[in-house]
């Protein structure tokens, strides 16, 4: 491997840690702060119905970002066989 591709391979690694972070804090704020300002809004014992619907949206944000990530390596995978 030349020097050139490794500092590829470690940006890129860098790059994909960064994104799975930002994944990660993005639903943490989506169902926490969600939950949150409804208790705020609605009263607290709105929290106990709005937790569930927040969580299928954070799972709605995670699932097509895991089966893109999922056809990323697929695709290294590929380009590391040729």
């Amino acid at each position: 491997m030349t020097e050139e591709k490794r500092e590829h391979r470690t940006a890129k690694v860098i790059r994909q840690d960064n994104n799975r972070r930002n994944m990660w804090m993005a639903i943490l704020t989506l169902v926490v702060g969600g939950s949150l300002l409804s208790g705020l809004v609605f009263g607290w014992q709105a929290i106990f119905s709005s937790l569930p619907f927040l969580l299928i949206g954070g799972l709605l944000i995670l699932v097509p970002w895991m089966v893109m990530q999922g056809i990323g390596k697929f695709l290294d995978w590929v380009d590391d066989e040729e």
